[in-house]
C-alpha cells in the first residue's frame, strides 16, 4: 500500500497557529486522493468513513454537554408521558 502523503492529525494541530491551510490545501488532498490506486483508495474510504463517524459521534456528543438538545428531549419526553 503506498502511503498517502496527507500530514497526520497531530500534524496538523502542530502546524503555526494551527492553520491547515498552511499544512496542506483542498486540491493537494484531491490531487493525492485522484493518484491513489484502486486498492489504497478503498483503504482510504475505508479510513475516512471510520473518522467521519467519530467527528459526528464527538459533535454530537459536544451537542448534548452543551444542552443543544435539552429542548427536544424535554418534548419527546413530555410526549412519551402523556401517552
Amino acid at each position: 500500500m503506498a502511503r498517502v502523503g496527507l500530514p497526520t492529525r497531530s500534524a496538523l494541530a502542530q502546524a503555526p497557529g494551527n492553520e491547515r491551510s498552511q499544512t496542506v490545501n483542498m486540491e493537494e488532498i484531491k490531487e493525492a486522493v485522484k493518484n491513489l490506486s484502486r486498492e489504497d483508495l478503498g483503504v482510504f474510504r475505508k479510513w475516512f468513513w471510520e473518522f467521519d463517524q467519530e467527528r459526528w459521534d464527538e459533535e454530537i456528543e459536544e451537542d448534548v454537554k452543551a444542552g443543544r438538545f435539552d429542548s427536544i428531549l424535554r418534548e419527546v419526553d413530555r410526549d412519551a408521558h402523556e401517552s
